[in-house]
């Protein structure tokens, strides 16, 4: 019988791509095992179009509570567990150690069921990309013949996602300038650079003949009426909460990727954009993304002057 890996990844986008170079990992070394992930099915069932895992479970719905600790099972059928026998093996990847994934200091639920927990050590002094990859092949004993390169397994492989995901892809093409996309926004407002800041820069890059696209999503409601505008007078795309897949195609492919800290810039650099992304100082030792990115700092983002990322977008862009 095929082997069932168990996989438990919740959080948000970008929480969910910092685990994604320890989901390659076992993907490489343990090819034919089937591996289902518990998280949000919007960013989950991304990873499963690009061929990363196999199945999606919803972290949400009443059988995967049964993983979660100060949640009640709505039935039997979640309370017995008796769907976790299908599973070899039942890993979750912890940005903390104090977690609401039930027996995270390395018990097991279920009589003796084989569950691993990785917890991300803040004074590791890596990123937690890096961190769950390297802990997932020491904890697994993955020997370093098995082991897929760090670099190879931050990257989300492209050409498994369906070729109904290039409508977006087409609909901005055949382009000959080169083009740039920005996304303004952050899951919290201290994230976020001024969108008068992005709008600075799509002017620049605009009055330079460079095409591009602003993106917005459920987070920047109340960005989303300025940056249209702003799109529509610069003669930009405005590319409104579109699907994670044709907007990864996207990224693969375009000139340059500037946002803050958030889980559309995880998602640029995975695709292999090259990504300028602007940091809060205390969250980019943790949250750097691996790929090629170039990272901004300061104590708070309104720090970050406008002519800092001109340069840095000059020199991406070589303008």
């Amino acid at each position: 019988m095929k082997s069932r890996f168990l996989l438990i990844r919740w959080g948000g986008l970008g929480d969910l791509l910092v685990a994604l170079p320890a989901i390659r990992a076992l993907r490489h070394a343990f090819p034919s095992v089937h591996l289902t992930l518990v998280g949000r099915p919007g960013y989950a069932s991304l990873m499963r179009e690009a061929g990363v895992i196999d199945d999606v479970i919803d972290g949400g719905g009443p059988v995967a509570r049964r993983l979660f600790s100060g949640s009640e099972p709505s039935s039997t059928e979640a309370v017995d567990g008796k769907w976790l026998d299908a599973f070899d093996l039942v890993l979750g990847w912890l940005n903390q150690k104090e977690s609401c994934l039930i027996d995270a200091d390395g018990g097991a639920p279920g009589g003796g069921r084989r569950l691993k927990t990785i917890s991300y050590e803040i004074g590791s002094g890596k990123p937690i990309n890096r961190f769950f990859y390297e802990k997932t092949i020491n904890t697994l004993e993955i020997a370093a013949s098995a082991a897929a390169d760090f670099d190879e397994c931050a990257r989300l492989p492209l050409d498994s996602i369906s070729s109904g995901a290039n409508l977006l892809v087409s609909r901005l093409e055949p382009r000959k300038r080169r083009f740039v996309v920005l996304h303004p926004g952050s899951g919290g407002e201290a994230k976020r650079w001024r969108l008068a800041n992005f709008l600075e820069i799509a002017r620049r890059l605009k009055d330079l003949g460079l095409g591009g696209a602003i993106v917005t999503g459920e987070a920047e409601a109340l960005l989303e009426q300025e940056a249209g505008e702003a799109a529509r007078s610069l003669g930009w795309d405005w590319l409104r909460s579109p699907e994670l897949a044709p907007l990864a195609r996207l990224l693969g492919g375009i000139d340059l990727y500037l946002g803050n800290d958030s889980g559309v810039t995880h998602l640029a650099a995975s695709c292999g954009a090259e990504v300028i992304a602007l940091f809060r100082d205390d969250l980019l030792d943790a949250w750097h993304p691996a790929g090629r990115v170039h990272a901004l700092s300061a104590g708070s983002l309104d720090r970050i002057p406008v002519e800092a990322v001109w340069a840095a977008v000059a020199q991406v862009l070589c303008i």
